[in-house]
């Protein structure tokens, strides 16, 4: 089990730092597409390796009483299943661009795969130290994902002060149980009302719930790996309410997210239909967002957590690349075939 992870882990740092060094040489600056292509579905498999349930420290922090004590990954089905999925798109993306004409954004290799390595991490860290660690991490690469895609800058600038506010809700949390004397490893966790309201509010603030869909793009420029990066911080945001709901606590989620998610449905289907192209596409899968986080709350499933945004991310790297792909492109090369086998 460790020492799968460690060739995951291995895997898509070397790999991010070799698709950096080839940004840097021009005469092989042409390779950057397939191999980043490559390196993807290379880590795909190995994810496909590690065991379905699992748990293992990756570093204890001191003094613990300040820091939460322990960076851990606690792996279960659903969430193995959905880092599958996630991985299984952004491939399948990297293969269609494979084969276009066009240019690829700046640093979006490397860029991919440390987000996805992130995003793994912050989807499977079994105590809030790793998941406001990785939210950190991945804000990062958000932050350049957008800038290196051409995106709204105002709106990057908004999209990365609202995360930073989810960090620091995460954060006061963590504080909170540390001075009341709790844990912080998800399955210890006895949150009281204080706490609570601040892991919602991370939640709420991450998955970018109306009023704050700031933190989700409104325009697409390109299609491509990178540009599914942008959509991979509501999937942190979902993960947390998953793991809120596997606490032992047993506390329901409050309702004010079902209102939220409900207004997040009916704003995003209202600008879906005045829009038009790549836009009305971007809203109304904001739109599906909200209906999702509704049903979470109405139902209270844990499976439904990662299936339904397994789906709703699956599906749209699907469409995504089907409208915008280059017409000019021969899809049925090979690596046109490799995207929609993945897929």
């Amino acid at each position: 089990m460790q020492s799968d992870y460690t060739l995951l882990v291995l895997t898509g740092i070397a790999g991010a730092l070799l698709l950096l060094v080839i940004e840097l040489i021009p005469s092989v600056r042409f390779w950057r597409k397939s191999l980043t292509a490559i390196l993807l579905s290379l880590m795909t498999l190995l994810w496909v390796t590690l065991p379905q349930t699992g748990q293992w420290p990756l570093s204890i922090w001191s003094p613990s009483t300040v820091s939460g004590g322990i960076l851990l990954w606690n792996l279960t089905p659903a969430i193995w299943g959905l880092g599958l999925v996630l991985a299984l798109a952004l491939s399948s993306v990297a293969w269609i661009e494979a084969v276009d004409s066009r240019s690829m954004p700046s640093l979006s290799g490397p860029i991919t795969l440390a987000a996805l390595l992130a995003v793994w991490h912050g989807l499977a860290g079994g105590s809030l130290l790793t998941t406001l660690a990785l939210w950190s991490v991945f804000d990062v690469l958000w932050g350049a994902a957008g800038l290196f895609s051409g995106n709204d800058g105002e709106r990057m600038t908004f999209g990365l002060f609202a995360h930073g506010v989810a960090s620091l809700c995460l954060w006061a949390a963590i504080l909170l149980l540390s001075r009341e004397g709790g844990g912080t490893l998800w399955w210890s966790i006895w949150p009281t009302t204080p706490v609570m309201v601040l892991l919602v509010a991370a939640a709420f603030l991450r998955i970018g719930l109306y009023p704050f869909q700031v933190v989700y793009p409104r325009r697409l420029r390109a299609v491509g790996p990178m540009t599914l990066v942008a959509l991979l911080g509501p999937v942190m945001g979902f993960a947390l309410l998953y793991r809120l709901l596997l606490i032992p606590a047993n506390i329901a989620l409050p309702a004010s997210l079902t209102l939220m998610g409900t207004l997040s449905l009916l704003w995003g289907g209202a600008r879906a239909l005045t829009g038009k192209g790549k836009s009305a596409l971007l809203w109304a899968n904001y739109g599906l967002l909200g209906g999702i986080a509704a049903a979470v709350v109405l139902t209270g499933s844990t499976l439904l957590v990662p299936a339904a945004l397994g789906t709703w991310f699956l599906s749209f790297a699907l469409i995504l690349a089907a409208r915008c792909r280059d017409t000019r492109a021969i899809f049925w090369s090979w690596p046109g075939w490799i995207a929609v086998l993945m897929l």
